[in-house]
């Protein structure tokens, strides 16, 4: 489709969607809601095994009625507790487990807003979202209720907690204090079959849930995500190319907080599908894989480090030498760019023990949440014998967005746009993308029936994420090939992602460093292909210079040599890290190591501009060779 106006590129579709048809709608779809969609499962697979815990060296399955039954009733216990439908928000934290998804349809069939609580946004954030939300239920494990009273006794909003997991004598005590009634799941259940209600079906554009997203500096802001963003979102990703069906079986593991897992377990209850919890344990990830034997892996690139060693270790385990290793791998990527996944030599020879790693059914990989390096594709692809799909989505597309085709070996990209949605790109004079460019080069946008309706309780920043025209603008810079394949190039906010799926605001930790007494000047710095930070520090030249002279330092008054000094070094990372702690800081906000640079940053060598604002694709073009050597070992 032509460009709108000027300063934008054309407009991208899936080849599927015609010109002049419509997105792909949920009118298009058997199930217009998620709770529609269960409905169906049960209709359809009332027998099928659905959700499955590992119990020893087996999983015990919920089949779809037996889920069906539970949920319906934890549905009427809420009810009869007050909370009423198209109104109550319910509060959830807990690790991915079968009460997880029980109460998620409990919530979904009884029109109950759902919103996770997690830990990575800390205790402010969890703060945060239970005040703007104004819970007054909340889901959790018993682990999780000494971390939460505190944010509850300040919230002031929380009545009622209901715990699938026993409380001990101190928790209780805890609880009593603060006036917060507790039900045991067991109870809630109770309730209900004792008063059991009619679903409560919602409407397609009722909010499923808010995911609050840690994306920008500051609190948490609350997505708001509707059955129909679901729904779609969840169409697009499967029903092109991918068929999934009743007889595949998903692994859960990724964080079930997240819309990315969301989206997959909607997937599975499209098509009436099992899906089984890993055992609460990363550690013992792969070992329930070989259990459960899933025909689909979603993972995320900062698990694949682990993949890669135990892809290493069955390999020397079946006395297969690394010379026929290199040998089969050269062989199978020669074929892999002539679009072939599987070779009858090289599989049952090699691969097929490498296979097992992964449970040994697995039909296709599915991989989302940061950029998966064009190596590390062709690896899976090589090594698994099957289709790897790396998507792009954002929370505020419900994980819509793009994803390969199934036939396309090619790597350094995200694909195409889903039928869901539609895509464009919009000019970055002040970073000097242009839709001009060859291929164009701008902002990604997008625009479809997976994109939220904006932010909970959020009109301003609601605003900047959403146009006059209906686009909502990602922050992420992209190219668009002839072929309609997207690739992110950059960021346009000063924001971005390491692998391990997380979200960076450097200027807010650069301003916390050069609070410390030895720092002048900081840049930190991540890639999407990384799992940690490193920074570039200038050091203050007169506390320095001081402090060498009152300390007879081998290299007072020698500014350069001082900065290059190992124990300079040493001191300066233990002060920011005290000062990050002060802040709060999380874990990965801290650089893993430090460049000290005896250069300043100024608007004369290019890396300030005149209001003094750090120049970044300046400065990390600048110490390009320094950054290189501080990622040497970090991975």
């Amino acid at each position: 489709m032509p460009a709108e106006r000027k300063g934008e590129s054309q407009v991208i579709r899936h080849y599927m969607v015609k010109e002049g048809e419509e997105l792909w709608d949920v009118e298009k779809f058997e199930s217009k809601t998620l709770h529609e969609a269960f409905m169906n499962a049960l209709k359809n697979y009332p027998n099928n095994p659905f959700l499955g815990t590992r119990v020893g060296d087996d999983y015990q399955w919920l089949n779809y009625a037996e889920v069906a039954k539970r949920s319906q009733a934890i549905g009427s216990g809420l009810l009869a507790l007050g909370f009423e439908p198209h109104a109550a928000k319910v509060g959830i934290s807990s690790i991915n487990r079968l009460e997880w998804n029980l109460i998620e349809y409990a919530c979904n069939g009884f029109s109950l807003c759902l919103v996770p609580l997690y830990d990575t946004l800390g205790k402010e954030g969890v703060l945060h979202i239970t005040t703007e939300c104004k819970l007054s239920v909340v889901f959790c494990n018993a682990e999780k209720v000494k971390t939460l009273v505190g944010q509850f006794r300040e919230a002031g909003t929380v009545r009622v907690l209901i715990t699938y997991t026993p409380l001990d004598a101190e928790q209780k005590k805890l609880l009593e204090e603060e006036k917060i009634t507790v039900y045991s799941l067991e109870e809630v259940e109770k309730m209900g079959n004792e008063k059991l209600q009619a679903w409560v079906a919602p409407d397609v554009d009722e909010i499923a849930t808010i995911c609050y997203t840690s994306g920008t500096t500051g609190l948490p802001k609350g997505v708001e995500l509707s059955h129909r963003n679901f729904v779609t979102a969840a169409y697009g990703l499967s029903s092109v190319e991918v068929k999934v069906d009743h007889t595949d079986v998903h692994v859960s593991y990724l964080p079930s907080a997240h819309v990315f897992e969301r989206v997959m377990a909607a997937v599975v209850v499209m098509v009436g599908a099992r899906m089984g919890y890993y055992s609460g344990d990363p550690r013992k990830l792969f070992d329930d894989l070989v259990v459960l034997k899933p025909t689909i892996f979603v993972t995320v690139p900062r698990l694949l480090g682990r993949l890669y060693d135990k892809v290493m270790e069955a390999v020397a385990a079946n006395g297969i030498s690394k010379a026929v290793f290199d040998q089969a791998y050269e062989s199978k990527l020669g074929s892999l760019r002539e679009g072939y996944l599987t070779h009858k030599v090289w599989d049952p020879m090699v691969f097929a023990k490498i296979k097992e790693k992964l449970g040994g059914n697995v039909r296709f990989i599915i991989t989302g949440s940061a950029p998966l390096a064009p190596n590390l594709m062709d690896f899976l692809r090589i090594c698994f014998c099957c289709p790897v799909l790396e998507g792009y989505g954002q929370t505020e597309t419900a994980c819509g967005g793009t994803r390969n085709l199934l036939w396309d070996t090619d790597t350094g990209h995200v694909g195409v746009p889903s039928p869901t949605i539609e895509i464009k790109l919009v000019d970055v004079p002040e970073m000097n993308y242009f839709a001009t460019d060859d291929p164009p080069r701008g902002e990604i946008c997008f625009r479809g029936p997976t994109c939220s309706k904006g932010y909970f309780n959020n009109p301003e920043k609601t605003k900047e994420l959403i146009d006059e025209n209906g686009w909502t603008h990602s922050g992420d810079v992209g190219c668009i090939f002839p072929n309609g394949n997207v690739k992110i190039i950059d960021r346009v906010k000063n924001l971005f992602k390491l692998s391990i799926g997380e979200y960076i605001a450097p200027e807010k930790i650069e301003q916390i460093f050069t609070q410390s007494k030895w720092v002048a000047q900081a840049f930190v710095h991540g890639e999407s292909l990384k799992a940690s930070l490193v920074a570039v520090l200038v050091p203050d030249h007169e506390v320095l210079l001081k402090w060498a002279e009152e300390t007879a330092h081998e290299s007072k008054g020698n500014f350069e040599a001082l900065c290059a000094d190992p124990k300079v070094n040493k001191l300066i990372m233990e002060d920011i890290t005290a000062l990050g702690k002060k802040f709060d800081l999380k874990s990965f906000e801290f650089p893993k190591k430090i460049f000290l640079s005896h250069q300043i940053f100024s608007v004369e060598n290019d890396l300030l501009t005149p209001t003094f604002k750090l120049k970044r694709p300046q400065a990390k073009a600048a110490y390009k060779a320094q950054l290189e050597e501080l990622y040497q070992g970090l991975e």
